[in-house]
């Protein structure tokens, strides 16, 4: 009897987990636990909301001519994006956090809007709403995002170390003279704007969600540069 009850055990476990769905079993019949198993042909389904991202397999490097210094870049579908935060430094309008070349070296640095032309390497641009629209749909299932809309995406798989080798960073935010969010949010620009207020995107590390918010051009972001070619 204790058999039985460990096969029909086995047979609601499977059944509750979703795992697969198994053969007909005679009920009239007694089983083992290793029956049960020999008979069930163990497969996991994908979750139908949550697409599977694959390691890219373009990745590479190239030197800003400007000042010497290397980045690294990868391919995510169609585009090719930096997957370091920039680095060079503008006439004016660009900061490191608390003005600590460690925080530098670590996240790039901070800078305003006016400046974001000046500081892209020559063959790279500043992404536009609809470029980071793309990004998002291609590791996401669901509707493109708009300004001010839900939660956002989930987007660990891009975060810093994470299977898509983008590596955004939690480098924080300059507001009026002062530095905040290291290591709690990223913050990105786009080049996107309406009048003042410029699109930008928010991943709160919190909860890995990336969503789409506006700002006004002096506070200082983070920027990740897309290819040309790929525009």
């Amino acid at each position: 009897m204790k058999n039985k009850t460990d096969s029909l055990q086995l047979l609601v476990d499977f059944y509750t987990r979703k795992k697969t769905v198994p053969p007909i079993f005679d009920l009239y019949k007694t089983y083992t636990p290793e029956q049960v198993l020999s008979k069930i042909p163990v497969t996991i389904q994908a979750d139908p909301h949550k697409k599977v991202f694959e390691k890219p397999n373009k990745t590479g490097t190239f030197k800003d001519e400007r000042d010497g210094q290397t980045y690294k870049w990868v391919k995510i579908g169609k585009q090719v994006w930096m997957a370091q935060n920039l680095n060079y430094t503008t006439h004016s309008g660009c900061w490191s956090y608390d003005n600590d070349v460690a925080n530098r070296n670590k996240y790039g640095l901070l800078y305003n809007f006016g400046d974001l032309k000046e500081a892209c390497p020559k063959g790279w641009h500043v992404p536009n709403e609809a470029e980071w629209v793309e990004l998002e749909n291609t590791i996401s299932s669901g509707t493109a995002l708009s300004a001010g809309s839900g939660n956002g995406y989930d987007a660990t798989c891009l975060l810093e170390g994470a299977d898509s080798g983008l590596n955004l960073q939690f480098g924080g935010i300059h507001r009026q003279g002062y530095c905040a969010d290291l290591e709690k949010k990223a913050w990105y620009w786009t080049s996107t704007r309406i009048n003042n207020p410029i699109h930008v995107r928010i991943i709160d590390k919190s909860t890995g969600y990336i969503k789409p918010s506006e700002l006004g051009s002096a506070y200082g972001l983070a920027l990740r540069c897309v290819k040309d070619q790929d525009r």
